[in-house]
């Protein structure tokens, strides 16, 4: 069973988030709202994968990720629900990546995880 942080400051969707991990035997070990608790949780509960939204209101995904990384590495999976490539936000993702590409254990993006999060694309516009 795979440990999960799961930080995401929208109710639904870390409630999405969270029945999904759960339908796929993985343990929520941690939630939280904020980059600040992400950081608290990541120390406290040793997930083995952390799932966080990019836009937070103390301390943004982004740079909560950085300093997870520096104090204890941890495969970390940054999700948006925005889509807008031009979007501040999209641009935002884009130069963190490029920053943070390098780190052991990071990915960033919208990852597969063999999760149904409600959202089936192969039947969109079917």
């Amino acid at each position: 069973m795979r440990r999960v942080l799961v930080i995401d400051d929208h109710a639904p969707s870390r409630d999405i988030l969270k029945r999904a991990l759960s339908a796929s035997r993985c343990e929520v070990v941690g939630e939280g709202t904020s980059g600040q608790r992400a950081l608290e949780l990541a120390s406290v509960t040793v997930p083995e994968v952390i799932l966080m939204a990019v836009g937070l209101s103390d301390l943004d995904g982004i740079r909560a990720a950085q300093q997870i990384m520096q104090a204890r590495p941890a495969p970390i999976i940054l999700v948006s629900s925005h889509c807008d490539a031009e979007s501040p936000r999209a641009k935002k993702v884009k130069d963190a990546w490029s920053k943070l590409r390098n780190w052991v254990g990071i990915c960033i993006g919208l990852a597969r995880l063999s999760l149904r999060i409600g959202l089936d694309t192969r039947s969109a516009g079917n």
